[in-house]
């Protein structure tokens, strides 16, 4: 059961990093690509 809370942490935290980082390098081509 960690495992599995573990990994939707994860997820959690990794949803709002991604949303991020499009914002702050919105002048590179990858990020509109995210």
């Amino acid at each position: 059961m960690q495992n599995l809370l573990t990994k939707i942490i994860l997820k959690k935290q990794a949803r709002p990093v991604a949303n991020r980082v499009p914002i702050r390098d919105s002048s590179t081509p990858h990020s509109s690509n995210l």
